[in-house]
């Protein structure tokens, strides 16, 4: 018995490729899609072609009625399409995330002001003292420097007025920032030591976050996602090199 249909997909008798969804809507260079259709497989089990607007993807999986394939470098935001034996399907638009920043060393999220500009941290290794500790990314993706002053700067957020904070796991202490990048006190916290209640030692402040980010659990990068709904949640991951993208 050859191999069956129910691995395969039903055969491709006639029909143009169609794409009815592809899963997720926005994704990595060198990420994975699910391309849901039918006459995704040419005949006699040829390879499909796969390209995200002028940019051919490679094709990991294929069937009649699915495709898994990977987001190839250079690609963009715009329409995916599946060619089968001469024929193309129907355009679908994919959101392709683009490279905004990269070598720096955020242990939490990235920080949104309400001007839209990104702040992230070279955080560094415990205790060492970094030339910047916290990068500013303006709206049109220029990378400056923003506050040098601190010993491994940690999570970054906004008040509702604007006021960043940056606690320090260096000390454990949480900092007011102001525009200009002085900082201030804002507070300090400490926690027993475990297995030793009589020697205290300063809490690690890790993550207050207000602007959605996702992460790849494989790459370590960032993508940001519409902010419509902000939520706060603990992150504690350090990364020794981390890419932003948008």
């Amino acid at each position: 018995m050859g191999i069956s249909d129910r691995l395969l997909g039903k055969k491709n008798v006639n029909g143009h490729p169609h794409i009815e969804a592809v899963h997720p809507r926005a994704a990595l260079p060198g990420g994975e899609v699910r391309i849901i259709g039918s006459s995704l497989r040419p005949p006699e089990l040829r390879r499909p072609q796969v390209r995200f607007g002028e940019v051919e993807g490679a094709v990991i999986i294929s069937s009649d009625d699915f495709m898994v394939a990977r987001v190839p470098p250079g690609a963009s935001s715009g329409p995916v399409i599946v060619s089968t034996n001469g024929t193309t399907s129907n355009p679908h638009e994919i959101k392709i995330a683009a490279l905004i920043a990269e070598n720096l060393h955020p242990v939490t999220n990235p920080a949104l002001d309400a001007e839209g500009n990104i702040f992230a941290t070279f955080s560094g290794s415990r205790g060492q003292k970094v030339p910047v500790a916290i990068y500013k990314i303006d709206t049109n993706y220029n990378v400056k420097p923003f506050l040098a002053e601190m010993t491994n700067a940690t999570a970054i957020t906004f008040d509702r007025t604007g006021q960043m904070y940056v606690s320090s796991r260096f000390d454990g202490t949480v900092y007011r920032v102001a525009p200009n990048g002085t900082m201030s006190t804002y507070a300090e916290a400490w926690a027993w030591r475990r297995g030793s209640p009589s020697t205290p030692q300063r809490i690690f402040m890790w993550a207050i976050v207000v602007v959605r980010f996702s992460r790849s659990a494989k790459t370590g990068k960032f993508l940001s996602s519409p902010p419509s709904n902000p939520v706060s949640r603990l992150i504690t991951w350090p990364l020794a090199r981390t890419e932003i993208y948008s």
